[in-house]
């Protein structure tokens, strides 16, 4: 019995650390033979991070592994930025086909429950990575050390799509990201 929390704790830890993803992380993302794009968000006057995205061959495909990386330019609290993430994938529900498929008041709020139990404040310097795995979970990373996931396929996708996504709500950084500037 007195080693049972302990097995709980570390089968907890198994489950943030998927191997195949840890590796596509370590190899794809840090390789910049593999990065499609790269751009800097500015809002009004001030920086707010750089962005790069990498994939395998630096081909990008949102139905198959890559990692975008956000490093911070400055101090934000992580409350706000789930704030933001679940804002923008809010305010993309009536520009997608098919309506709020996906993304309904309930899976809004799962998310944000979920994105608050991950992602933390960050300073100037703190990159946090978001990898898409090959089942389509979604996978964070603070400096390389393992956050949290998600799994489930529909966050994923309209997670991504705030940066990725036709209907993001910057086209010109979109495009830097996809190396189509």
């Amino acid at each position: 019995m007195t080693f049972r929390p302990t097995l709980i704790l570390l089968a907890a830890l198994a489950m943030l650390s998927n191997p195949v993803s840890a590796d596509f992380n370590h190899d794809v993302a840090r390789n910049p033979d593999n990065l499609v794009g790269k751009a800097r968000l500015k809002f009004m006057f001030w920086n707010v991070f750089d962005a790069e995205l990498h994939a395998p061959d630096a081909t990008f495909d949102p139905n198959e592994p890559f990692a975008l990386s956000l490093s911070y330019l400055r101090k934000l609290k992580g409350d706000k930025i789930v704030e933001k993430s679940i804002e923008e994938i809010a305010a993309q529900q009536g520009k997608q086909p098919g309506g709020d498929a996906g993304n309904g008041t309930d899976d809004l709020q799962r998310w944000e429950t979920q994105l608050a139990a991950i992602i933390p404040d960050v300073t100037d310097g703190t990159t946090i990575t978001g990898l898409r795995d090959e089942q389509g979970h979604t996978l964070f990373y603070r400096n390389g050390e393992p956050l949290g996931r998600i799994d489930d396929p529909a966050f994923t996708k309209r997670f991504f799509d705030i940066w990725l996504g036709e209907s993001t709500s910057d086209p010109v950084f979109r495009k830097r990201l996809l190396g189509l500037k």
